[in-house]
């Protein structure tokens, strides 16, 4: 018995003697959707009508979905579509917003945001999908 004592507290005083440190570096992760956010003049082409038109759109970070951002003045209407960010790449989800069926993507090259995307009036009195180009600059 008289052995065991001393090593029993010899143990605990060595294992008392070390320190670790865990430091952890905070992780960085960029917000691709800071690259969209603003407002932009918008040039509009329809496939459907052959028609060009000019308006401008603003951007903003949804707070309440962490990916995603609004687009304001959509279609030179005054509509408000939600559209979801992955690295230089917009994509417009189905949606409804005010009688209109949307849906759609982007992409921004440089500074330049580049759309494709249809339009459906249910509240028109045509029956007709409105097929969509834009390019916008901020």
């Amino acid at each position: 018995m008289k052995k065991i004592l001393p090593l029993l507290f010899i143990l605990p005083v060595t294992l008392s003697g070390c320190l670790v440190v865990v430091e952890e570096e905070p992780v960085v992760v960029y917000d691709y959707r800071n690259d969209f956010v603003g407002s932009y003049s918008v040039e509009e082409y329809s496939e459907t009508f052959d028609t060009w038109a000019e308006y401008s759109i603003r951007i903003v970070r949804s707070a309440g979905y962490p990916q995603s951002v609004y687009i304001t003045n959509f279609y030179g209407l005054g509509l408000e579509i939600i559209a979801d960010v992955e690295g230089r790449r917009l994509y417009i989800p189905e949606q409804e917003v005010n009688g209109y069926h949307i849906e759609g993507s982007g992409r921004l090259v440089g500074t330049e945001l580049r759309m494709d995307y249809s339009v459906h009036d249910h509240y028109g009195s045509r029956n007709i999908t409105d097929f969509c180009s834009t390019v916008a600059w901020r």
